[in-house]
Formats: C-alpha cells, sequence, structure tokens
C-alpha cells in the first residue's frame, strides 16, 4: 500500500508544474498584449504628431544656404520726365510776305469776310455785316474797339460795353452779339486766336491767351523775350504754338524806320541760353521805358532786365512791398522807376544802393557833368541814389517897375507891395489856389522841417505856421479869369510859371516890359524850384550794382534829340540848348545868364505825393477857419511823424 501512495505523488507534482507553466504564459500573454496596446498608443497620439513637427521645421529652420531663393523681379523701369520748357524769341529782318501779313492784319480790326461770304466790317457802335441778299447792322450796345477771329472760327467784336472791356461773339445769322469775355482796360494788341486760347491781348508787358472759358492765362512777359509791346506793329499766332511779331524800329544809320521779325516759340529751357536777370519795377511804363529796356536786353549777352508793371493802387508803397513778398520771395526789385515813389524817403530809410563809386568809376561821366540843382536833389546823406534826365524850373514873375530889380522877397515885402493894390486887382494868377501853391511853398521849407538822416520831422515851428498863414490868404477856388489877359491890363501883379526850356522866357518877355524872376516869398535865399524828372534807382537789394548802373546812367547821358521839352541834367547838353536858344533869337545872351543863375540858386523840390497829402490833409481845419495855425501844425506833425517811422 504504501508503494502504491508514492507513485501518486509525482504525478500530482507535474500536473501542479504544468498549471503554473500555463499561468505564466498568460501573464507574458498578457503583459505582451498591454505592451502592443502601449506602443499602439504611443504611435498613434504621441510619436505622430512628434513626426509631424519635427517634419514641419525643415523648411523654416533649414539653413538659408540650402533653401531656394525666390526669384527677383524686373526693376520698373523710371518714366523719363517732360522736358521744362520755356518760351524764346529769334529776331531776322523782315520779309515782304511776313510785311503783307501784318498789313493784312492791321487792316483785319475793322473788315473781315466769314467762311460763309459775309463780309464784317467795324463801325462805331458795332458792326455792319454785308452779303449778297443785303446789309444788316449789328449794335454791341457800347463803342466798338476791333474786330479778331477766334480758334473756334467765330468773329468777335472788342467793345466797350457796360460791363467794361468785352469780347463780344457774333452770330452774324441771328444779328446778334454774345458775350466770350471780358478783358483788362489796358488790353491792346488784339491777335487772332489759335489752339486752345479764343484770341491773345497784351497788357502792360504781359501776353495772355483768352481761354474758352473766359479767363485769361498769362504766357510771357515781352521784356523777359528782349522784346517791347511798344514796337510791335502786328502779331500773328501759329497753330504749333508759336507767335510772330513784326517790330517798327527806328534805324539809326539811315535815319528811317525798319520793320523786324521776332519769332516766339516754346523750346527745351536747357536749349535757351541763360542771362542774369535783373527785375525792373514800375508803375509808370511809359514807352520809352520800355524801349530803354529792349535796347538794353539785345545789347547784352550775358544779363537781363525784366519789367514789372503791378497797380500801384492807392499807396504805391505798400504796393511795391506786396509785389515783393508775392514774386521776389521778400527781396526788393533790383531796379525801380522812381516815378510815382517817394525818392527822398526810400534814400533816407537805406532801401537804395548809393551810385556815387558807380558814378565816381564811370569813363565817361563825372560829377561835374550833371547840373548842380540836380545832383542835390539826387543826394540824401552824402549818398548818390537816384538818376534824372531832366528838371523845370519853377518861379513867380512880375513887372521891375513896381517890385524892383530883386532877385528874391520876403512875406514882409510881399505884404507891402500887395497891400497898395487897389480893388478889384489880384496878386497872383486864376490857379495860384491854396492847394497849387501849397507844394511849392513846402518845397523851398521841406529841409527846414524834416531832418532826412535821422528821418524826423519838426512842424510845430513859427516857420510853418508862417507859411500856414500866408496859403490862406490865397483863395480855395480858381477864378474864371486869363492871367494873360490881366496881366496887360495891370490888374494881376504876378505870374507864377513853370520854364520848361529857354524859350518859354519868350513867352513871359510878352507879358512883361522888364520881368522879374522873384519866386515865392521865403525868408531868406531863393524863392524859385527846381523840380527834378527823377528816373530810376538801384535797390540795396541788388546783387550786381555795376550791370544795373550801366542801364540808370543813360540818364546822365546827353539826349540824342534836341528837340525836348525839358532841360536836360547833362550840363554839356543843357549848355547847348541855351546855346541854341540864343542862337535862335528866343532869348538874348543876358536872358540865358539869367537862367542859369536862377537854377544853380533854385531849391530842388523834394516833396513827395504821400507827404503833400499828409500835410493837406491835416490844414484843412485852420484854412475852414475851424482851427489854429499851431493846431494844424501840430496835427502835420503827428501825421509826418508817423509816417516816417514807418519808413525806418
Amino acid at each position: 500500500m504504501k508503494e502504491k501512495g508514492s507513485a501518486r505523488r509525482p504525478a500530482q507534482r507535474r500536473k501542479k508544474k504544468k498549471g503554473s507553466a500555463l499561468v505564466v504564459v498568460a501573464l507574458l500573454l498578457i503583459i505582451l498584449a498591454a505592451v502592443l496596446v502601449l506602443a499602439f498608443v504611443y504611435v498613434r497620439y504621441f510619436a505622430a504628431p512628434a513626426a509631424q513637427e519635427a517634419s514641419a521645421p525643415a523648411v523654416t529652420e533649414a539653413p538659408a544656404a540650402e533653401a531656394t531663393p525666390a526669384p527677383t523681379p524686373e526693376p520698373t523701369p523710371e518714366p523719363t520726365p517732360a522736358p521744362e520748357l520755356g518760351y524764346a524769341s529769334v529776331f531776322s529782318a523782315m520779309t515782304s510776305e511776313a510785311d503783307a501779313s501784318a498789313l493784312s492784319y492791321n487792316k483785319g480790326k475793322d473788315e473781315r469776310t466769314l467762311s460763309t461770304g459775309e463780309t464784317v466790317k467795324r463801325t462805331e457802335t458795332g458792326v455792319t455785316v454785308s452779303s449778297s441778299s443785303g446789309e444788316q447792322s449789328v449794335s454791341c450796345g457800347g463803342s466798338a474797339s476791333s474786330l479778331v477771329a477766334l480758334s473756334d472760327g467765330s468773329l468777335a467784336l472788342a467793345a466797350w460795353t457796360g460791363n467794361g472791356y468785352e469780347l463780344l461773339r457774333l452770330d452774324a445769322s441771328a444779328g446778334a452779339f454774345a458775350s466770350a469775355a471780358v478783358l483788362p482796360d489796358s488790353a491792346v494788341l488784339l491777335t487772332d486766336g489759335a489752339g486752345e486760347y479764343l484770341c491773345f491781348y497784351a497788357s502792360g508787358v504781359e501776353f495772355f491767351g483768352v481761354k474758352e472759358d473766359g479767363t485769361s492765362e498769362k504766357l510771357f512777359n515781352f521784356t523777359a523775350l528782349d522784346l517791347s509791346p511798344s514796337r510791335v506793329a502786328a502779331a500773328k499766332a501759329e497753330e504749333d504754338g508759336s507767335f510772330s511779331f513784326c517790330l517798327s524800329e527806328y534805324d539809326a544809320a539811315s535815319d528811317s524806320a525798319v520793320s523786324t521779325l521776332c519769332t516766339v516759340s516754346l523750346q527745351e529751357k536747357s536749349s535757351i541760353p541763360e542771362k542774369r536777370e535783373l527785375s525792373l519795377l514800375s508803375f509808370n511804363p511809359l514807352d520809352t521805358l520800355q524801349d530803354a529796356v529792349m535796347d538794353y536786353n539785345r545789347s547784352h549777352d550775358s544779363v537781363r532786365i525784366v519789367l514789372y508793371t503791378p497797380d500801384a493802387g492807392d499807396d504805391a508803397l505798400a504796393a511795391l512791398e506786396a509785389f515783393s513778398q508775392s514774386e521776389l520771395g521778400g527781396k526788393w526789385p533790383d531796379l525801380l522807376d522812381l516815378s510815382g515813389l517817394p525818392y527822398k524817403e526810400l534814400a533816407a530809410a537805406g532801401k537804395l544802393a548809393d551810385l556815387y563809386p558807380s558814378l565816381d568809376a564811370d569813363a565817361e561821366l563825372s560829377r561835374g557833368d550833371i547840373v548842380s540843382p540836380v545832383l542835390a536833389f539826387l543826394e540824401c546823406n552824402g549818398g548818390l541814389y537816384g538818376t534824372a534826365s531832366g528838371f523845370t524850373l519853377s518861379t513867380v514873375v512880375g513887372p521891375e517897375k513896381v517890385l524892383g530889380k530883386i532877385s528874391s522877397w520876403t512875406v514882409n515885402d510881399y505884404n507891402s507891395v500887395t497891400s497898395t493894390m487897389g480893388e478889384g486887382t489880384y496878386p497872383f494868377g486864376a490857379y495860384d489856389t491854396q492847394s497849387a501853391v501849397l507844394n511849392d511853398l513846402l518845397g523851398l521849407h521841406l529841409s527846414e522841417f524834416i531832418d532826412w538822416q535821422e528821418l524826423t520831422c519838426d512842424f510845430d515851428n513859427t516857420s510853418f505856421t508862417s507859411l500856414l498863414e500866408f496859403l490862406r490868404r490865397l483863395p480855395s477856388e480858381p477864378r474864371d479869369t486869363d492871367d494873360y489877359e490881366l496881366i496887360p491890363q495891370n490888374i494881376q501883379l504876378l505870374y507864377r510859371t513853370q520854364l520848361y526850356t529857354a524859350e518859354d522866357m519868350g513867352l513871359v518877355d510878352t507879358l512883361f516890359a522888364s520881368p522879374v524872376y522873384v519866386g515865392l516869398p521865403v525868408a531868406e535865399g531863393s524863392g524859385n524850384l527846381v523840380n527834378v524828372f527823377a528816373d530810376y534807382a538801384v535797390s540795396a537789394d541788388c546783387e550786381d550794382v555795376s550791370a544795373a548802373w550801366e542801364f540808370v546812367r543813360e540818364s546822365f547821358l546827353a539826349p540824342e534829340s534836341d528837340a525836348l521839352w525839358y532841360f536836360p541834367s547833362n550840363r554839356s547838353a543843357y549848355e547847348a540848348a541855351l546855346s541854341a536858344a540864343v542862337e535862335s533869337e528866343a532869348v538874348t545872351a543876358e536872358e540865358s545868364e539869367e537862367l542859369t543863375a536862377l537854377v544853380n540858386a533854385a531849391v530842388p523840390n523834394a516833396v513827395s505825393s504821400e507827404i503833400y497829402n499828409l500835410v493837406w490833409d491835416n490844414i484843412q481845419g485852420y484854412l475852414e477857419g475851424r482851427d489854429t495855425a499851431p493846431g494844424a501844425a501840430n496835427y502835420v506833425q503827428e501825421a509826418v511823424s508817423a509816417y516816417l517811422a514807418s519808413l525806418k
């Protein structure tokens, strides 16, 4: 039994071992499954996103050298700028064809033929339109000036109407006018239209085109092209934008008029020869000034004067300053036409350049070549600040038999003489009123009242109040009498006049048997005045005084013509004029010598319109009996002081 039991225990142990092995295998399988699950989870949720993140920077984080560079775009070429254009002028001899064109232009101002065959003639009040069917008159409602062909093919009439100087387009079929534009009052040289401009005209020294909407556009300044509008006899606008000007000029060599053609066209500025420019301002651009500028410009290759002619308005100084600010950046014009400007004030205020250095360095001129009172007028504080071409002499003449052989007299002398005059007689002439004589009285005494060096004044003194008392005795309005009738009848004692030439002394001889040029009453010195025609000044802002002097010095030269209506400032020309008057027996040699003595002793009249107006406006209360002389003097003192202070 014992052996039988022992045999079963090993079998039982084998069964136990076999069961344990299965458990181990099962556990391994479970572990393996868990590993596989974990591996799947890892690959699915961790390894794959990480691989994507690792692959993404392959583009952004790769070295630049390994990246493929983006193609460089081709540069866009810069557009070629259009060349800057400017007007240029070319002068040539006039051909017969161009001369005929000019004649046709001038005729066209009064008569035109329409494309429909009708003939249009200008009348004083409009036009007449003639056709095969008859003639009709078309009124412009004003005063007709000239005909002009517009660029749109129609015809227009320039006329003075209630709207001003108007350009009226003609409708021949309707027999009526319609306004196309209103032109400035100063418009001249009306020229047929071309291109985008209905027509063209000149105003002052500038040339304008009239556009379809009636506005005007400035095209160019004549003087900037070495032209003078005063010499333009005819003009024609071409379709290519150029202009042809027929000039009428004087040829000294042949002593005759000649015609010159000037063609003005747009050109690239780079191809136009450059000239330095000097600006010249004038509020009174006479033809002689325009011609002088043209002659200067055409005789100089490197410098040109450009003339500007703004409106002075009521205040020339304010207009000058406004022009300087708007057109020249605050700089004053290089040259000034002194007509209408207060020369002495500008010189004293330091606005002008001293010309004595230029005069003293001039090879042809010297101080001695200028008549003394003219030079005295132009001087200020030791400098020479302007030029002048001529002068006149203001004087008062009386009979020697009454006044005696005297050269001047005082107010007391005047009172003594006039106190014996009977009723119905007059000491002065019909137009010797308070306003007329004031200018001469101020001129004689201005140096007493104004200190030009300090630009101060003193009117609160007995000299000025005595002047006012004398002035108050004169009439306020002219009387209806004739000096030339009353003086020979001994009804009028004195003749206040202005001598322009030596020949004027001959007229005085017809009034008095023995004339005495006594002048106005003064405390001392001469009572005669020299009125100087101041021409030009060079501003203190001018950077080329030498070139400016070449222009202004012409005033001091002897004039080319002997037929003068004034005394020339050039001493040689002045003496030659007196000699010619003696030779022609217009005056005697003694009268010629007397005239020179009067001129040399006369006082230069430096009264500007600005000072005159301030004095005149502030003495009205006294002249009308509402104020005292000292009271009026005080008003004048305040007004003139403020004016002079404004110039500093």
